[in-house]
């Protein structure tokens, strides 16, 4: 049953199996391997099927899914599909600010905070749970409840220190490592960055982390840019779009550089990008510090892209970005969604 397609999950007999695993995690007397499997199916079947995903939230499942995760203890092989069923309910469907504010009241936002660090030992297991809290920080990030608890809990900074010890180890020439997929994980905590700089508290508090150098993090993040992954380019440019709107922030993007050429010039390079969020956040960010560079009156934009052009321009994927714009509005704004299989 957990290798159940979502395509095939279609009907009332679906909706029974759902609460069938709801039940099994919410009976006190259940085998941890019951409610592996229980949850598994969970997680599977709410990957990219809005109707299982509300069917779930409708039955209570979020609730029941945070107590299964804070009950696990130690057990990840219940946390981690619990933690990625939970990142899909937060996602792509009419329920889905319900349950970003659920879960961002929970304590899960505490209890989280103890896994984002990079393990002494790496498992598929252990990476692939810290890739599926990034992610639905990520997501509810969105909610002002998880906001206040994020900012309280030292969530940023803890992102941020996560980011740099996973993109320290991740060297594509140690092949031990590449199994990981430790770019995933560095998908996941950009992608949670970028989510938090939406809103003013949490961007404050990001403009303000450095790394552990004493660099400014908005220059660090600034070189995913130069990354070959759409998804990491995408989130890198969105922060810096947000990271942008602080005085500070803007001098230093005006002023610096990422491997060699100005970042203006990189902004410029992706305007050129066949991916349309990409293209649009490089867009959004250039005019943000537009006023920098005529303050300085050392440079314009214009002269800033064009006077030193990049010899060679970035080679993107054919690919189908993943950040989805709704035409349906929740609580009267309108939002990006992630998908649930993205990051």
């Amino acid at each position: 049953m957990k290798a159940q397609k979502a395509a095939d999950t279609e009907g009332e007999t679906m909706v029974n199996l759902l609460v069938a695993c709801l039940e099994i995690l919410n009976d006190g007397t259940s085998e941890d391997s019951m409610k592996e499997c229980a949850v598994g199916i969970l997680s599977n079947l709410t990957c990219n099927n809005s109707t299982n995903k509300e069917a779930v939230i409708g039955n209570d499942g979020v609730a029941i899914l945070i107590n299964t995760i804070l009950a696990a203890s130690s057990n990840l092989s219940i946390k981690e599909p619990a933690v990625c069923a939970l990142r899909h309910l937060t996602s792509r469907n009419v329920y889905a600010t319900r349950a970003r504010d659920e879960v961002g009241g929970s304590a899960i936002i505490p209890m989280v905070k103890e896994a984002l660090w990079m393990p002494e030992q790496m498992s598929h297991t252990h990476m692939g749970y810290i890739r599926a809290i990034t992610s639905l920080l990520r997501n509810i990030a969105h909610s002002q409840s998880a906001q206040k608890l994020i900012a309280k809990e030292g969530i940023v900074r803890q992102i941020c220190i996560l980011l740099q010890d996973v993109d320290r180890h991740n060297d594509p020439a140690n092949h031990t490592v590449k199994e990981y997929d430790l770019d995933g994980v560095i998908e996941g905590c950009i992608g949670a960055l970028h989510a938090c700089s939406i809103y003013d508290e949490l961007r404050k508090i990001l403009s303000a982390q450095t790394t552990q150098e004493g660099n400014p993090m908005v220059l660090y993040l600034a070189k995913f840019m130069t990354s070959t992954s759409i998804v990491v380019q995408r989130e890198s440019v969105g922060c810096l779009a947000e990271l942008a709107q602080d005085s500070e922030n803007k001098r230093l993007l005006v002023e610096n550089k990422v491997g060699g050429h100005t970042i203006i010039q990189w902004l410029g390079n992706l305007l050129h990008s066949p991916t349309e969020q990409i293209a649009t956040y490089a867009a959004v960010t250039l005019y943000a510090i537009d006023d920098q560079t005529k303050e300085n009156n050392k440079q314009t934009i214009e002269k800033g892209m064009f006077e030193n052009e990049l010899d060679t321009i970035h080679e993107y994927d054919d690919e189908q970005s993943a950040l989805i714009s709704t035409n349906h509005p929740e609580n009267g704004i309108q939002q990006n969604q992630y998908g649930d299989s993205d990051l």
